[in-house]
Formats: C-alpha cells, sequence, structure tokens
C-alpha cells in the first residue's frame, strides 16, 4: 500500500474515512475477481458484504497487511459458503445505467479483471473439485502463501500442497488435451 499499512489499519480503526476507501480501493478487485470465478451471483454485492463485514470487525483486527489480506479472503470465503447454501433465487437482470440514465466510470482494475480471460479461466477451473478451485483461485488471485490459504480454508499446509499439486496437473493435462496439434 502507498502509505505504511499500520497507519492505515489505525486510522480505519478510528473510523477515518479515507482509511477505509484505500484499504477497499487496494483489494475488492482481487476480491470481486475472486467471487466471479467461484461463480458468486452477483460478486459486486458480495464484495460489499465482505467489506462490510471487514469494516465492523476491523477493530477486532490485529497483524500484519499479509494477515489482513488472508483474513478479508476468509471472509470472502465465508460469505462465498453462506451463498452456497441459499437456496437458488431467480435473477432479475438490473439496467443500473438506464435506471440512472448514466455510465458507470470502471476503474482500470475493473477493467483488466474483465479482460484477463475469466471465461477462459472459469472453463478451465470449472473442471476442478471445489477444493481445488479454491486453492489454486486464492493462491493465483489473492496471492496467498500455502500457510495463509490453509488458514483460510481450514486445511493443513500439505493438504493445500496435495490439492494444489492435483489441481495444476489437472489443469496441465486439459490444457495439453486441448491443444492444437501443428
Amino acid at each position: 500500500m502507498d502509505l505504511d499499512f499500520e497507519k492505515i489499519l489505525e486510522a480505519a480503526k478510528l473510523g477515518q474515512q479515507w482509511a477505509f476507501e484505500k484499504l477497499y480501493l487496494q483489494l475488492s478487485p482481487a476480491v470481486v475477481g475472486y467471487l466471479r470465478l467461484q461463480g458468486s451471483l452477483d460478486p459486486e454485492a458480495s464484495t460489499s458484504d465482505v467489506f462490510l463485514g471487514v469494516f465492523k470487525g476491523i477493530k477486532s483486527f490485529s497483524g500484519n497487511e499479509s494477515q489482513f489480506r488472508s483474513w478479508v479472503f476468509t471472509i470472502a470465503h465465508h460469505k462465498l459458503i453462506d451463498e452456497r447454501r441459499k437456496p437458488k433465487l431467480i435473477e432479475v437482470g438490473i439496467d443500473y445505467e438506464i435506471i440512472n440514465n448514466k455510465s458507470f466510470e470502471k476503474t482500470s482494475e475493473d477493467i483488466a479483471i474483465e479482460n484477463i480471460g475469466n471465461k477462459d479461466l472459469q472453463k478451465i477451473c470449472q473442471d476442478l473439485y471445489a477444493d481445488q478451485r479454491d486453492v489454486i483461485l486464492l493462491r493465483l488471485l489473492g496471492g496467498f502463501t500455502i500457510e495463509e490459504t490453509a488458514k483460510t480454508l481450514n486445511k493443513t499446509p500439505g493438504a493445500v500442497k496435495s490439492l494444489q499439486h492435483r489441481a495444476i496437473k489437472a489443469l496441465k493435462k486439459k490444457i495439453l488435451r486441448n491443444a492444437i496439434s501443428l
């Protein structure tokens, strides 16, 4: 982060709006991407819910920047699990641009996430077991270490390594199977 993380965290704990904004802007693109690739029905709304939880509980958080990222993604993962447990409801699309008669500005992070081949990544990851997909997405999108991933998913580091190894092996096999021969 641009400023010292401890200063931002301290300011957020004191209710300083600029600190909440800084934390949100730094982490929300990765959280949206994680939720989107995990099949969240409304990743943007879920991300808002995640950060509401983060900001409500921030006074009780203690740790460094890496631990904070892990904590945020743990909340996101729990939000995703809660969403999957709820009965599926029919979604009605709302075009907010038409309703508000204005267009929304997207950040460069939003555009990058949309254009990095999410459809391809979703297609590639859809055949993975849920645990393998969780590990791969947290490691790639969240930038988590093995230990952080293990803590977030409530697994041992050895289990995470094994899931990652099997996921990479499955992805490699799938990519090679779909490769064009010359």
